[in-house]
């Protein structure tokens, strides 16, 4: 297996943020861009847009559900809709569970600890 070194990527600069976010509006609202680079590939550009409810007709027209916690991922260049992300989190505890005592690694050092 030959041996890759990593592809370098710009962040995106402020009028690939804005043009994004005004492409998305009739879908929904960005979340974020995701650049996907492959060795010897060009880059190519996605949007992960939270939907609108109110746009559910275009979402149906490609066989999609719309739930209040999903994400649509789209092809920047096509708005071809790629994959609906983070609908299902059956089997997920609601909340972390609660903390059990003390943590040195996490907790801040107890009250007594700081007095001399």
């Amino acid at each position: 297996m030959p041996s890759t070194s990593p592809i370098r990527l710009d962040s995106p600069d402020e009028a690939t943020l804005v043009l994004g976010a005004r492409r998305c509006a009739p879908m929904g609202r960005l979340d974020y861009l995701v650049q996907v680079a492959r060795p010897g590939a060009t880059v190519h550009l996605w949007y992960v847009v939270a939907p609108d409810p109110s746009a559910w007709r275009g979402y149906a027209a490609f066989g999609i559900d719309l739930d209040a916690r999903s994400r649509v991922v789209f092809d920047a260049d096509t708005l071809r809709p790629l994959a609906v992300l983070g609908t299902d989190d059956d089997g997920l505890p609601e909340e972390p569970p609660p903390p059990c005592g003390h943590n040195p690694y996490f907790d801040q050092l107890p009250p007594s600890a700081h007095s001399t």
